[in-house]
């Protein structure tokens, strides 16, 4: 049997798209932290964040306070939201932390590489990225 190349064609299978938060929760549990999804699907592409920048709301074993994470594949706006957000300062200075957590997949190997930006007195920190296998 003969196979005529120009009527065949390639399936690409993709893995099936995790949502960031999905993927930083993973990770946090991991840690040994508690993690709660605040943010909520509303319907299709459209959500809606807490207090309109916050994905994920954590409590860390060996911290004070809360951390609110906002995790997203691009960067966009989401520093922005944050920084415009009224009752950010009022956040930190009641000891909580707010941390955008950036995530990039790599092919080879297959894991997720994190680019943390952490806000502390109102300045943007950037923070190390790592390698996870979430």
């Amino acid at each position: 049997m003969v196979v005529d190349p120009s009527k065949t064609r390639v399936v690409r299978r993709r893995a099936p798209k995790v949502p960031a938060a999905g993927q930083c929760r993973k990770l946090l549990e991991k840690r040994g932290c508690f993690v709660e999804v605040v943010e909520r699907r509303l319907s299709g592409f459209l959500s809606r964040d807490a207090f309109g920048w916050m994905d994920l709301l954590v409590l860390q074993p060996n911290a004070d306070g809360v951390l609110g994470v906002q995790a997203s594949t691009v960067a966009g706006d989401h520093l922005d939201k944050m920084l415009a957000w009224p009752g950010m300062k009022r956040w930190l200075e009641a000891g909580n932390r707010a941390e955008l957590w950036l995530l990039n997949r790599r092919m080879r190997p297959q894991r997720w590489s994190v680019t943390f930006l952490a806000l502390q007195n109102g300045q943007v920190v950037a923070m190390a990225g790592t390698g996870c296998d979430a």
